[in-house]
Formats: structure tokens, sequence, C-alpha cells
């Protein structure tokens, strides 16, 4: 019930957050939808893409420190289906 609340709350003020910069530009709201997923996922991607390289070099740095492998290489985005 928690998880269904915050997801419905992000949906909400996402929307809210995109119809106003559509009434700033004047543009179509489905024009803004559009571009405003295809931001958010770029970010989110980057930042997920930024902590697997990290995530990825110290493993490395540990491995041909020491030659104790510390964890599995990550991939910078990878969809889990349930």
């Amino acid at each position: 019930m928690n998880n269904s609340l915050i997801v419905l709350l992000t949906v909400i003020l996402e929307s809210l957050f995109l119809y106003i910069i559509a009434a700033l530009f004047s543009w179509k709201w489905i024009d803004i939808a559009f571009l405003g997923g295809l931001a958010i996922f770029g970010v989110l991607w980057i930042f997920h893409y930024q902590s697997a390289q990290t995530r990825n070099r110290e493993n490395a740095s540990i491995r041909g420190n020491t030659g104790i492998t510390a964890e599995s290489i990550h991939s910078p985005l990878h969809f889990h289906l349930w």
C-alpha cells in the first residue's frame, strides 16, 4: 500500500511539473510529457551508469592489488522481469 502511494504521488507530481512547463512554453502537453519522460529516463540512466562504472573500477582495483575478486561486474542498466 505504501509503495503504491509513493508511485501515485510521483506520477501526480511529475504530471503537474510537466503541465506547468507546457504552459510556460506554450507547447502541447503531450510534447512536454514525451520529452520530460525521456529526460527523466536519461537522468536516472546516467546516475545508474556512473555508479556501475565506479563499482567496476573499485572491483578492478581490488582485484589488481590483492588478487581477490570483490564482486561481479555490474551492468549500467538491466531490466528485471518478475
